[in-house]
Parts: structure tokens; C-alpha cells; sequence
């Protein structure tokens, strides 16, 4: 293709399809790591980069420019998804040791029972808890039902797709909350006919 026939940007120089690199530089997956440890774009800039500028504009300004490379946005879900699947395992040997606790022969009534109630809060399978509150001048009131909700072990991490699909339905829920409600029309009210 000839470099006239491509689109001119208002600054006339021609646009043409930038080639992306196709592995994460040094300073990229630094940056990137840097992301995911909670560090903000500047700082991770700063840390990743060593900029001999340290006018903040204009490193937060870099950090935004190298954060929204496809590439780094990659390697930054990569390294969250790893982190997700090393929680998860953690979570998943947990279980498997209480539970060759509790199938252990050898092991005491009160081994058994407190690999039980572990193994219950870890997995959520906990009866809810009751609590006694009292009333008016010290009086006792009926005991209530306070139900505590944990949430329950995620087996394997969510797919791209699946993490798409549920960042799209927790907007959606978000923007709905956001709109104003509209009131519904009211009927005009029917009168049945003279008989």
C-alpha cells in the first residue's frame, strides 16, 4: 500500500497500523506487576521506568500512556488471574488438610471436632447464629434469628468471558441504581355502565 493512500490525521502525517510488540518489555511487566500489588499508575510508573522528569503531569500522563497498551492490559489480567489461582488453591489445600484431619483414624474427638467447625465457616455451611438483645428497662426480648453470610468457595477462576459477562451485568445493576425512577402512569379510573 502506498503511504498516500492511507488516511491523513489532522496534524497531516498519515495513520497507518501501528505493529504491536508481541512480548511484555522489562519495564512493561514491572510496571504491570507493580499494578497489581496496588500501587498506583504514577508510583508503578516511577518505580518501573526511573523518568528523569519529575514533573507529576507528565508521569502520570506516561503511566496512563503505557497503561492502556494491549499488551500491558494483558499482562496485568495475567497476573491477576495468577494471583486469583493461588488464593484459591490456598483455600482448596485448606479444605483437603481439615478434611484428612476429620478422616484420620488416629485423631482425637477434639481434633475431629475442631476440623469440623473449621471445615464448616470455610466453606459457609454454617447455621446462622443467634443472638439475645434486650429491651425496655433491661427486659429480655425474643431471641433473633441473625443469619451471617459467607460467601461460598469459588471452585475455578472465571474465564475471560465469564469476567466480561459479570463486569457488563455489575454496570448494568450500577447505571440501574443510578437512574432516576420514573413514576408509572396511573389508570384514569372506569365507571362500570348503567344497567
Amino acid at each position: 500500500m502506498v503511504a498516500s493512500a492511507l488516511p491523513k490525521s489532522s496534524n497531516g502525517r498519515t495513520e497507518g497500523k501501528r505493529r504491536q510488540p508481541a512480548l511484555v518489555s522489562a519495564r512493561q511487566a514491572e510496571f504491570a506487576r507493580l499494578i497489581v500489588a496496588g500501587k498506583l499508575q504514577r508510583d508503578a510508573y516511577i518505580e518501573a521506568y526511573h523518568p528523569k522528569t519529575k514533573r507529576l503531569q507528565s508521569i502520570s500522563q506516561r503511566a496512563h500512556r503505557v497503561s492502556v497498551l494491549p499488551i500491558v492490559q494483558r499482562e496485568i489480567l495475567r497476573l491477576r488471574m495468577n494471583a486469583e489461582r493461588a488464593v484459591l488453591l490456598t483455600l482448596n489445600d485448606r479444605l483437603k488438610r481439615l478434611s484428612q484431619i476429620i478422616l484420620d483414624p488416629d485423631a482425637t474427638n477434639y481434633e475431629v471436632t475442631n476440623a469440623i467447625s473449621a471445615y464448616s465457616r470455610i466453606s459457609g455451611d454454617q447455621a446462622p447464629e443467634r443472638q439475645e438483645h434486650t429491651g425496655k428497662d433491661g427486659a429480655p426480648l425474643p431471641s433473633t434469628v441473625v443469619q451471617v453470610i459467607q460467601p461460598s468457595p469459588v471452585v475455578r477462576p472465571l474465564s475471560g468471558r465469564e469476567r466480561l459477562a459479570e463486569m457488563r451485568r455489575a454496570r448494568a445493576l450500577r447505571e440501574a441504581a443510578k437512574a432516576p425512577e420514573v413514576p408509572a402512569a396511573v389508570p384514569a379510573p372506569t365507571q362500570a355502565p348503567a344497567a
